[in-house]
């Protein structure tokens, strides 16, 4: 469904899907395996669905362009061998996800324009599968013999969150046009606030504690451009 009203315009829409026929690896260590030739077996096949609402607004005036976008979803896998047959989230399901872009034209003329750009991302953090806790086990032989270990389970896959996922890009354009060349200019931040988004998570055994692992930083950047010939499609440098 869509609606303008002025400059603005807003669309908003639903989906919902049923999946069936959906594998999943019991054993997926055992997969690359050359050994073990009956993989097949480790193989769960279920079923799954996916439904959400999603929200589209933009903006165009002489001096602002922009775009929000907001969606609330929701993903799920049942197999009727795992977590007694309820339903356990896929691993990208993220039931937030909220973006913007924006620009603002801070003057245009015929030989110089100057803009400022902005990104914003939110969204809910993927799903990762950690153990649920532990319980003690005990090896053969004798009493006095007999050593006490610990051994790991999990209650079901994609059983732990991750922290929500934010990131905010700013950036300075600038078009500067020669008597015979075109030049630009750009300045971003990436990540301006160095927020470090978890990526995935890993076991540190030394530590005995789980990591976040995260990639990108706070990264700036500058792009100079310039097209000889005066138009944007000469050539570049």
């Amino acid at each position: 469904m869509d609606y303008a009203h002025g400059p603005v315009t807003f669309s908003i829409g639903g989906f919902y899907k049923r999946m069936k026929d959906l594998v999943f690896f019991a054993d997926a260590s055992s997969f690359f395996n050359s050994g073990w030739r009956e993989w097949q077996y480790n193989l769960e096949s279920g079923t799954g669905k996916s439904y959400g609402l999603e929200f589209l607004s933009r903006v165009e005036t002489k001096r602002f362009s922009g775009q929000l976008s907001y969606t609330l979803s929701k993903t799920d896998r049942v197999f009727h061998s795992l977590n007694f047959g309820n339903p356990i989230p896929f691993k990208f399901d993220r039931r937030h996800m909220l973006n913007f872009t924006g620009e603002y034209k801070l003057s245009k003329g015929d030989k110089a324009s100057h803009s400022l750009t902005a990104g914003v991302s939110f969204m809910n953090g993927h799903w990762e599968t950690v153990k649920s806790g532990s319980y003690p086990i005990y090896s053969l032989g004798s009493e006095d013999k007999r050593e006490e270990k610990e051994a790991d389970y999990t209650s079901h896959p994609n059983n732990f969150q991750l922290p929500a996922y934010f990131r905010m890009d700013v950036g300075y354009h600038m078009t500067l046009q020669g008597k015979k060349n075109l030049h630009d200019l750009s300045l971003s931040i990436y990540n301006l606030t160095n927020r470090h988004n978890a990526y995935s998570l890993s076991w540190d055994s030394e530590d005995g504690r789980w990591k976040k692992l995260s990639i990108f930083p706070i990264m700036p950047n500058f792009t100079y451009r310039i097209t000889f010939g005066g138009k944007r499609n000469g050539f570049m440098l």
